[in-house]
C-alpha cells in the first residue's frame, strides 16, 4: 500500500515514457494473472482521444493480440477516467500501470471484456524514484515545430518558395482529383453491380489472376447520380476535419445519397434519423439530462426505429468519432447536422449543375463567382439547432453554422477537385479553365490556419513569401506532408538550396 501511495505522486507521463522507451525488464514479464506476456510493439504514442498508444502488439500465453494500450499509475484509474464506459478503449489489450495493491481489480472495456492488466514496478530498471522525467518522450511524431531546415533556411530566396508553393498546389489538385477519379470509376461498377471473383478462390501466386477489367462508356461517366454522389462524399469528408474524414467518408459511403433520396431531403427530421442512426451518434435518452435535448433524440429514434428494417447499410459505432480537442462548432454532431440542411440547396433541383454553372459562367467575376457558391452552403438551422452542437445539451454559442473559412476548405478539397475532373472529362467549354482561375484566386480566409501553417510561416516563410490565397495554403499543406514530416529533404527544392549553399 506504501508504494501505491508513492506512486500517486508520480506524474502519469513518466509512467507514458517508460512504457514508450521500454526502460524495465522484458525476460519474463507476466501479467498479474501470472501469464507470460511479450511486447512485440509498445505502439505508437497518442496525442489524440483514447488510449495512450494505438497499434501495439502482445503475445500473451502464445495468443498475439493487436491492438491499443491504457497506461495509469494504479489499476482503480481505469475506472475513475471512466473509461469503462467510454467506446473508445473497446480496443485496448493491455492496461499497464505502475503498481498495483492487491486484490487487484479486474479491467474491463465497455463491452465488458477483460483487459490483461501488467504491472511495471517489479520490472523496473530502477528505483521509483530515479524514473526519468521525459516530458517530450511522449510524442505523437514528427510535427511542424521540428522542421530539419528551421536553422538554415535564412538564404532561400523568395522566389524558390513562391515557384516550389504554387508547383506543390498544382500537384495537391491533381493528386485530389486523380483520388476522385478513381472513386468515380468505383461507383460506376458499384452501380452496374459488376462482380469479381474472390482472389481466394484460387490457388497459387495472386499475381498470376487476370483481374476483371470493365469498360466504361461515356454515358456510364456521365451519370448524374454517380457524380452527386461523389460530391456528396467529398463534401462529408471535409466536414469530418482531420480527426473524423473517414468517420465522415465511411458514413457517406454507407447511408449513400441515393438512399436519402428515397426520401425527401427537405425532410430534415427523416434525414437527421437516417445520418445520426446510421452513424451510431444516437445516445440512449437515459444520458440526455435536459428535458429539450432528450425529446429530441427521443423523436430523433423513434424514426430511425422505423426505418432501420428497410434499410441495408453499415452502422458506425460511437467510438468511431472523436470530440477530443475540438471547438464545439467543429463536434461531428454540429457538422451532421449541417450536412442534413444543405442536402436540399446542394442536392435538390439540380444541384450539381448549378455548380458547374457557376463556375463555367464567363460573365461572372471571380467575386461574383464566390459569392454564389457561398451561397450554396448557406443554411439556416431550425429551433433546436440553433441552441444546439450536439445532442446532450444546449451551448451559449450561436449554434450549427458554417463560416467562410470552412466553406473555403469545402470549395477548394471537393467541389473545385471534382468540378474541374468533370471539365477535363468531357471537355466542357470554358469549364476547365474558368475553375482553375477560380482555384487559383480564391483568397484565404484571415481566421484561416493551422498549426502547420502557422509553424511553417514562423519557421520556413519568414515573411519572404505571403500566403495569401487558398491555393497558397493548398501548397504550404502539401510541403510539409510530402517533404518535411517525412524527411525528405533532398527531393525539396528549399532542401537542395540549403545543400548547393553549403557545397559552395
Amino acid at each position: 500500500m506504501r508504494i501505491q501511495h508513492s506512486c500517486l505522486r508520480i506524474p502519469e507521463y513518466r509512467v507514458r515514457t517508460v512504457w514508450q522507451h521500454q526502460n524495465f525488464s522484458t525476460s519474463d514479464l507476466r501479467t498479474s494473472d501470472g501469464q507470460r506476456i511479450q511486447i512485440l510493439s509498445p505502439g505508437v504514442a497518442n496525442a489524440d482521444a483514447g488510449p495512450d498508444f494505438i497499434n501495439a502488439a502482445v503475445r500473451i500465453g502464445g495468443v498475439t493480440y493487436r491492438g491499443d494500450v491504457e497506461i495509469h499509475r494504479i489499476p482503480s484509474e481505469w475506472e475513475q477516467h471512466h473509461h469503462d464506459s467510454s467506446p473508445h478503449y473497446n480496443r485496448v489489450i493491455l492496461h499497464v500501470v505502475l503498481s498495483a495493491g492487491k486484490p487487484t481489480q479486474l479491467t474491463r472495456t465497455q463491452s465488458r471484456r477483460r483487459i490483461p492488466l501488467l504491472v511495471l514496478y517489479p520490472y523496473l530498471d530502477s528505483d521509483l524514484e530515479s524514473i526519468p522525467i521525459d516530458r517530450d518522450g511522449f510524442s505523437p511524431g514528427m510535427t511542424a515545430e521540428q522542421l530539419p531546415c528551421r536553422d538554415g533556411n535564412a538564404s532561400v530566396p523568395a522566389t524558390v518558395l513562391r515557384g516550389w508553393i504554387m508547383y506543390l498546389a498544382r500537384d495537391r489538385l491533381e493528386m485530389k482529383m486523380r483520388r476522385f477519379n478513381e472513386r468515380l470509376l468505383q461507383l460506376i461498377d458499384l452501380e452496374a453491380t459488376v462482380v469479381c471473383d474472390h482472389l481466394t478462390h484460387y490457388i497459387g501466386s495472386v499475381s498470376d489472376v487476370l483481374v476483371p477489367q470493365h469498360s466504361h462508356t461515356r454515358n456510364e461517366l456521365a451519370s448524374l447520380p454517380v457524380w452527386e454522389q461523389l460530391l456528396y462524399e467529398g463534401i462529408m469528408e471535409c466536414l469530418g476535419y482531420s480527426k473524423n474524414q473517414e468517420a465522415f467518408l465511411s458514413l457517406a459511403q454507407s447511408m449513400r445519397l441515393g438512399t436519402l433520396r428515397e426520401f425527401s431531403l427537405e425532410d430534415e427530421h427523416t434525414m437527421m434519423s437516417l445520418l445520426f442512426g446510421a452513424a451510431g451518434l444516437l445516445p440512449s435518452t437515459r444520458h440526455v439530462p435536459e428535458r429539450e435535448s432528450r425529446h429530441y433524440v427521443r423523436a430523433l429514434k423513434h424514426r430511425w426505429n422505423e426505418l432501420r428494417p428497410y434499410l441495408r447499410c453499415k452502422i458506425l459505432y460511437e467510438g468511431d468519432w472523436k470530440f477530443f480537442r475540438l471547438r464545439p462548432a467543429n463536434f461531428p454532431t454540429a457538422r451532421l447536422a449541417a450536412m442534413c440542411f444543405l442536402l436540399p440547396r446542394l442536392f435538390h433541383h439540380q444541384g450539381f449543375g448549378r455548380l458547374l454553372r457557376i463556375v463555367a459562367d464567363p460573365h461572372l467575376s471571380i467575386r461574383e463567382q464566390r459569392a454564389a457558391l457561398h451561397m450554396m452552403f448557406h443554411l439556416t438551422p431550425d429551433r433546436f439547432w440553433q441552441r444546439h452542437l450536439h445532442l446532450r445539451a444546449p451551448t451559449a454559442s450561436v449554434g450549427v453554422t458554417l463560416g467562410k473559412s470552412r466553406i473555403t476548405d469545402l470549395l477548394m478539397n471537393a467541389v473545385l477537385p471534382i468540378t474541374l475532373l468533370y471539365g477535363r472529362m468531357f471537355d466542357v467549354p470554358g469549364l476547365y479553365q474558368s475553375g482553375f482561375r477560380l482555384y487559383r484566386q480564391i483568397p484565404l480566409p484571415h481566421n484561416s490556419s493551422n498549426g502547420v501553417i502557422r509553424h511553417l510561416r514562423h519557421q520556413l516563410l519568414r515573411d519572404r513569401f505571403v500566403l495569401t490565397t487558398a491555393m497558397h495554403q493548398q501548397g504550404a499543406i502539401q510541403l510539409f506532408r510530402r517533404y518535411c514530416a517525412p524527411g525528405r529533404c533532398s527531393g525539396c527544392r528549399v532542401g537542395r538550396h540549403r545543400s548547393v549553399r553549403v557545397r559552395s
